[in-house]
């Protein structure tokens, strides 16, 4: 996965979270259809009695689900957010490595500017003979790295 590719959808707190969620709201939906339904009937026969009866009964077992769901759904934010935890942490980590890195690669180009410049000095001074005794020469022939001669 590169960097600016969107999140996986294949995690288990993600579909866990969503689904806990779903269902929940699948369920009060269904909780607020029995109590408009059981408001609606009117309770003037028995037929009328029987049937408000009923759903306030399923009312009162949706209600078990929804605490159920509810449940599920603080599970599964707490899932969630120990994920992210972890996450953030590693990718804490990550970043100072990278800045670590970074540092390094600093250093080596602020030495290999350094060496350049030295290089170029060198090369200045021995133009004339490279054999003379100038502090460049010196420098150039103590140095444990030895630039190559060119043409």
């Amino acid at each position: 996965m590169r960097l600016n590719d969107p999140p996986d959808d294949q995690g288990l707190d993600s579909s866990d979270l969503s689904e806990a969620a779903l269902a929940l709201d699948r369920e009060l939906r269904r909780f607020e259809d029995l109590a408009d339904q059981a408001a609606r009937l009117k309770l003037t026969t028995e037929r009328s009695v029987e049937r408000a009866t009923e759903a306030l009964t399923r009312a009162a077992e949706s209600q078990d689900r929804i605490q159920a769901h509810v449940q599920q759904l603080v599970a599964a934010v707490g899932s969630a957010r120990q994920k992210q935890e972890a996450d953030a942490a590693a990718l804490m980590a990550r970043a100072e490595q990278i800045a670590a890195r970074r540092k390094e690669f600093a250093d080596v180009l602020q030495r290999m500017a350094a060496l350049g410049q030295m290089a170029k000095k060198c090369r200045m001074h021995s133009r004339p003979a490279l054999t003379a005794s100038t502090p460049c020469s010196r420098a150039c022939r103590k140095s444990p790295t030895r630039l190559p001669t060119l043409p």
